[in-house]
């Protein structure tokens, strides 16, 4: 799934909306509820795209697979995985499951 920027903000804004009106204090625990619900699908739509919103990141991404790939042919493995590594950051999905599973890690510790 490509998102564009432009949808990718809108989501952004109702996100950080929502989360203005659960900080205020003038909810009622309910609220808050069906508020925290919505912002929590929010923020799953937010980090389900691939690939990043705007055009610069994507272009970072494109050039670290060439690099990748470039240093795979040349047998430089270490600079392969590095550059696959470092494109991972730049994927909202990638980092949105390092989040989801981290997370999970720390609630099995406590």
């Amino acid at each position: 799934m490509i998102m564009k920027k432009e949808d990718r903000n809108n989501l952004k804004n109702a996100f950080e909306h929502i989360n203005k009106l659960i900080e205020s204090g003038q909810l009622s625990p309910r609220e808050i509820e069906k508020l925290s619900i919505t912002q929590a699908r929010l923020a799953g739509a937010l980090m389900s795209s691939w690939l990043p919103a705007d055009n610069g990141r994507k272009f970072i991404m494109f050039v670290l697979l060439i690099v990748a790939t470039y240093s795979l042919m040349q047998s430089a493995y270490i600079v392969s995985v590095i550059s696959l590594i470092i494109l991972c950051t730049f994927s909202p999905r990638v980092m949105g499951e390092v989040t989801i599973f981290i997370g999970k890690l720390k609630r099995n510790k406590n």
